[in-house]
């Protein structure tokens, strides 16, 4: 992460394995925190991902509770307890350590890596809107809908 909103960009190119300034491409106009959070949507990394002509399926809280979503190919969306519909972050699942806990790239300078009991997950994925989670590199190249478009070009514009 470069700034406190492009946790998106981080989330999109640790999936993929390509550069951050590669994600950036994709995923436009995160410089600004304010305007982040509208340009750093589940709808933008499926048009930045549909772009890039990669694959992607939805994935479900109990499948990354049942680690059946690739480790790091995973980006989701968790919420702050404080905050939870404003205070979003995208992060990558890194799988569950040896006590079940479940083990999250977060991506930031600061804490790259977070580790929490799966009941502390459950709040994160769970207690604010939206609820969403894709893997990158499997199902289908998934096309954004005509308002998912008009979404992508009307925030990428503001």
């Amino acid at each position: 992460m470069k700034t406190s909103g492009d946790c998106g960009r981080a989330a999109l190119a640790g999936a993929l394995g390509i550069s951050y300034d590669e994600a950036s491409k994709y995923l436009p106009g995160q410089e600004s925190r304010t305007k982040a959070d509208l340009r750093d949507s589940m709808i933008h990394h499926k048009v930045a991902l549909y772009h890039m002509r990669v694959a992607s399926r939805i994935v479900t809280y109990e499948d990354i509770i049942a680690e059946k979503c690739a480790i790091g190919r995973t980006c989701i969306l968790v919420h702050s307890p404080t905050a939870p519909t404003l205070g979003q972050h995208w992060v990558n699942f890194g799988g569950r350590d040896t006590f079940g806990n479940i083990i999250l790239w977060w991506n930031s300078p600061k804490e790259p890596v977070r580790t929490v009991p799966v009941e502390i997950f459950y709040s994160y994925y769970h207690d604010g809107s939206f609820n969403h989670a894709h893997e990158c590199g499997a199902g289908s190249i998934r096309k954004p809908s005509w308002w998912e478009r008009l979404w992508f070009w009307a925030t990428v514009k503001i």
